[in-house]
């Protein structure tokens, strides 16, 4: 049997919210023992078209090699198709200016001893028929406290929030 008795956990902590204007958005303070975390992205906009990545890190700082990410936009192919030699997660696919994406990411501790980490991504935008998806893992020199979202260019619009458990 591979069930197991956890014990009650008082829930998801939110961060705290970030406006989108800005080069890019990071999240620091994730505490030790976080097993999993969701980002939210609501009318996000960047200056210019092309892939959204995500960044993660530990202690020492932001991992910059050795992601294995995937991604497909539904009306215009694949995206962010890598063999574990990206330098971030791709999350997104922008194909307009000013495009006001909702993209979710979820990332969960599949391995603890290994630090790796799993990644799911959707996005759709909300002005036009673009959506995608993406998958991805990467494992961590340590325990993961923050996280960057990239844009091509740099955020002009939106919020976005990170909550953990």
């Amino acid at each position: 049997d591979w069930v197991s008795e956890a014990p009650a956990s008082a829930g998801f902590t939110l961060s705290t919210e970030q406006a989108g204007a800005a080069a890019d958005l990071t999240f620091t303070g994730i505490p030790a023992g976080t097993t999993m975390v969701v980002v939210n992205m609501s009318d996000m906009s960047s200056s210019s078209t092309g892939l959204w990545t995500m960044e993660i890190g530990d202690s020492g700082g932001l991992e910059t090699s050795n992601y294995n990410t995937r991604g497909k936009k539904f009306n215009n192919g694949n995206y962010g198709d890598t063999d574990g030699t990206a330098v971030a997660f791709a999350i997104a696919n922008s194909g307009h200016v000013a495009q006001w994406l909702e993209c979710q990411v979820i990332l969960t501790l599949e391995n603890s001893s290994t630090n790796n980490w799993m990644m799911s991504s959707n996005a759709v935008g909300r002005n036009n028929d673009d959506a995608g998806m993406s998958n991805g893992s990467k494992a961590l020199s340590g325990t993961l406290t923050q996280l960057k979202i990239n844009p091509v260019g740099s955020f002009d619009d939106g919020v976005a929030n990170i909550m953990y458990i």
